[in-house]
């Protein structure tokens, strides 16, 4: 998936199931960026306008029930997280 403005580009590897039946979840890299995302994301994101900010859904746990929480990343700068949100399931969007 390409930003807006096209100088990034999330890729997408490795994408399965967590549980049976349980949306995909996978790793990121965001090309274009020193932002190095960790973890297992969903397939939920999406760019801002501008393409300065990348927001994804990130699996936290699946043992003791599904959380993710929604993150932000600034791709403009080498620190990414700015803000996180806290779901139990596996909707962060």
């Amino acid at each position: 998936m390409k930003s807006p403005n096209g100088q990034y580009e999330v890729v997408r590897r490795a994408y399965a199931e967590i549980r049976m039946g349980s949306p995909l979840f996978g790793n990121i890299a965001l090309r274009g960026s020193s932002v190095a995302p960790q973890g297992l994301f969903g397939e939920p994101m999406m760019f801002s306008n501008d393409s300065r900010f990348l927001a994804v859904e990130q699996l936290m746990d699946a043992v003791s029930g599904p959380h993710v929480q929604a993150i932000v990343f600034d791709c403009s700068r080498i620190a990414g997280l700015l803000c996180m949100i806290r779901i139990r399931g596996y909707k962060a969007f």
